[in-house]
């Protein structure tokens, strides 16, 4: 390529860069969110989010300038975290698991594998 520089310590190859990494992580989570709805697995809708919380213990910051530092926004955050996290989160094991099986054709068994990291 004649040395030629795609990414730069320009602001432009700084722009392409993060354009880069955006478009790459949608088409991650667009992918992840398509395997689990071909097993019947959809996002929460807004009444689940709303759903009284259980009665587990949620752990609250030490740190007084955080909101988490009160209990019911510490609920709040925690709840979300368990019903959102498996939709739109992608872990390192579902990453590495996908890396591992590009070179393989895409199977029912491959979704199945990647949708056991989904949470």
């Amino acid at each position: 390529m004649h040395s030629v520089h795609i990414i730069t310590q320009h602001p432009v190859g700084i722009h392409n860069f993060f354009y880069a990494l955006l478009l790459t992580a949608l088409l991650h989570l667009h992918f992840k969110q398509r395997c689990l709805a071909e097993e019947d697995q959809y996002p929460p809708d807004r009444r689940s989010l709303h759903q009284e919380a259980d009665e587990r213990t949620v752990q609250t910051s030490d740190d007084i300038g955080r909101p988490t530092n009160h209990l019911a926004i510490a609920r709040f955050f925690a709840r979300l975290n368990d019903t959102l996290a498996r939709f739109w989160k992608i872990s390192k094991h579902w990453l590495h698991t996908l890396a591992d099986c590009l070179s393989r054709p895409f199977t029912a068994d491959i979704r199945c594998l990647l949708n056991k990291y989904a949470a």
